[in-house]
């Protein structure tokens, strides 16, 4: 994890937050070490579990965006073996750019912004959201 942050942060890599889901494997004793570790070399802070935002599907940019994208792609490709549908899936997810990536995470600051106005409740499709102004 810490070598893909550096490349891709370089400088600004003290400044990156990572989130993890809520398994409890994210909170034994040698993950709170890494991630004490990797604050005190590197600036990456691990969000602890009781920092992590709601869960919900219009805030977690795999699930709004990620899984969306991949079944798209794999529905436009067809393939027709599960080795075929693992290479699609693979080389389009290592396929997005970081122009994809920066307009996924834009999207997921005013989605929590809209999380947070409505109190957790589900918030409109993407159309609505990108239009919305928010003020917070």
């Amino acid at each position: 994890m810490e070598g893909e942050i550096q490349k891709l942060y370089g400088e600004e890599t003290k400044n990156v937050i990572v989130q993890h889901d809520q398994a409890s494997s994210h909170e034994s004793r040698e993950t709170a070490a890494y991630a004490e570790d990797l604050k005190s070399r590197l600036g990456i802070t691990i969000m602890k579990k009781s920092e992590i935002p709601v869960k919900s599907p219009d805030i977690s940019p795999i699930d709004f965006f990620g899984f969306g994208y991949l079944k798209q792609r794999l529905f436009s490709k067809k393939p027709r073996t599960l080795e075929g549908l693992w290479k699609v899936a693979i080389e389009d997810w290592f396929s997005k750019t970081q122009f994809m990536v920066q307009r996924v995470m834009k999207s997921w600051k005013r989605r929590c912004r809209l999380v947070k106005l409505t109190k957790g409740r589900h918030i409109e499709p993407i159309t609505k959201i990108q239009s919305r102004k928010v003020k917070c």
